[in-house]
């Protein structure tokens, strides 16, 4: 008897199944690690909003009650402006790290569409083994029946042997 004549497609459909299941879980793993990022952008941007707000205020209460020349209230206009500018690359960081999980996202879904196709030309194949190796079954056990009834004919059924015999008796 021979193998399964789909053999090697099977392989193959597995073989291509483990990688897109492994691409997979790679695309979930990098999508965590994205969300992680985002978090930790937005919680350090949060943060910082926190505290140049509360800079801020302080820094105004002390120029309130000092006299600046226009030199220091440069400085002081500076000292503010930067403080907004690393608060605008936060944003900035933050957008940036939304849209890496936004690809990462749309990465997982297109890596979890071929883990369905792959499963789906799998099962396939599956299926046709299957049906291949009952129709293999029925096919031997209808051999096997055949076999009986020729062996089963011969003994019991043939009249010509008996017939033989008997004219030798009466001889």
């Amino acid at each position: 008897m021979t193998g399964y004549p789909l053999a090697p497609l099977l392989r193959v459909r597995q073989a291509r199944l483990d990688t897109v299941g492994k691409e997979y879980a790679a695309a979930q793993a990098a999508l965590r690690e994205a969300l992680e990022r985002v978090a930790e952008s937005a919680k350090a941007l949060a943060d910082y909003a926190q505290q140049r707000e509360e800079e801020e205020e302080r820094r105004y209460r002390v120029a309130l009650f000092s006299t600046m020349s226009r030199k220091d209230l440069d400085a002081f206009k500076a000292g503010l402006a930067a403080l907004r500018d690393r608060e605008n690359f936060l944003r900035e960081e933050l957008a940036r790290r939304e849209k890496e999980a936004d690809e990462a996202r749309t990465a997982g879904d297109e890596a979890r569409e071929r883990l369905t196709r792959a499963r789906k030309d799998a099962e396939k194949v599956d299926m046709h083994r299957d049906a291949w190796l009952t129709e293999r079954a029925r096919t031997a056990e209808y051999r096997e029946s055949l076999e009986l009834e020729e062996f089963s004919g011969k003994k019991h059924g043939c009249d010509d042997d008996f017939e033989d015999a008997d004219e030798n008796a009466r001889h």
